[in-house]
């Protein structure tokens, strides 16, 4: 766990299966639970098949279901496998209600998440990264009936909206280069630019 607050952004799908027609007339009734990562069939996309306990802290096992993107903003929801050239790693979410943490302890809490998360007593590079710590999704409640309703950008943020706050990595400044691998527990190793 990285923190109490924040959720591992993990790309995964849970899928559930049981026994077909022919097995519950047999008398048999179970229940598995497979996790698959996410997205399924790309190219790309680790083949991992061993057991998902314990799978996160290793940094190997861990950038199967790491949350990677294509685009310059983290918070767009356009996953890519780590293996492949991309721009952001998403490293961790939380929800939030407005007015929610400032935007001070936001990047104080999102760089000390990403200091456990890579390993790295600079997740900067040294510049060559950047962190992104933002909260995204306002929607309010705001209607008779309850219906969530999302708040447009740059409007004001009502009290009690609720959002989620993200914290990520980006591929920063003007080189034009992409991540080719995750970040986790990448400590004094070289950044993996593709």
């Amino acid at each position: 766990m990285l923190d109490p607050d924040w959720e591992p952004a993990v790309r995964a799908q849970v899928l559930r299966s049981g026994p077909d027609t022919r097995q519950r007339r047999a008398g048999q009734r179970w229940v598995a639970c497979l996790v698959a990562a996410d997205p399924p069939g790309a190219a790309a996309t680790p083949q991992y098949g061993g057991p998902v306990r314990r799978a996160l802290p290793d940094r190997d096992r861990a950038a199967v279901f790491a949350a990677c993107s294509d685009v310059p903003d983290p918070r767009q929801d356009l996953a890519v496998p780590c293996g492949t050239p991309h721009r952001s790693e998403v490293v961790a979410t939380r929800p939030v209600l407005a007015p929610g943490p400032s935007a001070t302890d936001l990047a104080r809490q999102c760089d000390a998440l990403l200091r456990r998360f890579t390993g790295m007593p600079d997740p900067t590079a040294g510049g060559r990264l950047r962190e992104v710590a933002d909260v995204v999704g306002w929607s309010s409640t705001s209607t008779p009936s309850g219906e969530r309703l999302a708040v447009p950008a740059g409007s004001p943020v009502p009290v009690g909206a609720t959002g989620t706050a993200v914290c990520a990595l980006t591929a920063g400044g003007t080189t034009g280069r992409l991540l080719g691998g995750s970040l986790q527990g990448l400590g004094h190793r070289p950044v993996p630019w593709s």
